[in-house]
């Protein structure tokens, strides 16, 4: 048996992440707020949540669908 003192390599960072869109009179709706999350190499991640609490929203954010409004996102160290 081996064993690795390996460090999880972090693939995924979202960093003070927010999101808030406009409606129609300008009202904006914040959707999410400040999430901040890390995703390492081979971790199996689950959002889960009840609904219109932000999970597509954060799931867009990640696939790069959206933008946030504040906050960042990184795939590997870098800004996307």
């Amino acid at each position: 048996m081996t064993t690795c003192n390996c460090e999880p390599k972090l693939k995924l960072r979202c960093e003070n992440v927010s999101k808030t869109f406009i409606q129609k009179g300008n009202q904006e709706v914040p959707v999410i707020r400040d999430v901040t999350l890390d995703v390492y190499e081979n971790e199996f991640l689950v959002l889960l949540g009840p609904g219109q609490c932000g999970k597509t929203v954060l799931l867009n954010l990640i696939a790069g669908l959206e933008v946030p409004t504040t906050g960042e996102m990184l795939y590997e160290g870098k800004a996307y």
